[in-house]
């Protein structure tokens, strides 16, 4: 199996079209019951390249200048436990700015009371995705068990002239998979059979 690639997401960023700040203003109608929510541009649904904006920064009016530019996500974090991501953690927040976040609630990182996993209904330590990553990899390299990597591959070692030559095969197909694809091994192999284990 081969990784796939995924296409960033892309946004419109509205650019002065005298100076190039992103510092601009341009007209709209807005809901003033809805905390002045935006409801549309001035002229229409779409911003056009000839409405007038304002730009901040050199105090001028001008046609605004368009361009694209890709969005990079925040990473996401999983939990350690059972690899989800609906996944909670202490934060201090404003609570009488509608619990706006200000900052995480701990100094380095968090510990296991500081977190909380909606699918394991527990409280485990989450981690950002790559590091969580590092520590699958490291498992598929260091922690299986004998039949482990047959049950992952459905290759079998007898089909091989040695065990270096098995290795690599296992080892070209685990480097082949997703980041879904070996959380759900992992998963397998360790979450759900410490849960069918405790039934």
């Amino acid at each position: 199996m081969e990784r796939q690639s995924v296409n960033k997401p892309i946004r419109t960023v509205v650019r002065c079209g005298k100076c190039g700040s992103r510092e601009v203003d341009v007209r709209a109608w807005v809901s003033p019951n809805l905390d002045n929510a935006f409801a549309m541009y001035h002229d229409g649904n779409s911003l056009e390249e000839t409405e007038i904006c304002y730009c901040r920064a050199c105090g001028e009016r001008s046609e605004p200048r368009f361009e694209q530019e890709e969005i990079t996500p925040p990473e996401p974090y999983r939990c350690t436990n059972c690899g989800s991501l609906h996944v909670q953690h202490k934060a201090w927040v404003r609570s009488n700015n509608d619990h706006e976040y200000v900052n995480d609630a701990w100094e380095v990182k968090p510990d296991e009371d500081d977190c909380w996993c909606e699918d394991c209904e527990e409280k485990h330590v989450i981690k950002p995705h790559r590091e969580f990553m590092e520590d699958i990899d490291y498992w598929f390299s260091y922690e299986l068990q004998p039949d482990d990597p047959e049950v992952i591959t459905g290759l079998c070692e007898c089909d091989y002239p040695s065990a270096e030559a098995y290795d690599t095969a296992i080892t070209s197909y685990w480097n082949g998979l997703s980041d879904e694809q070996k959380i759900d091994c992992w998963k397998a192999l360790t979450y759900d059979k410490r849960n069918d284990e405790e039934f």
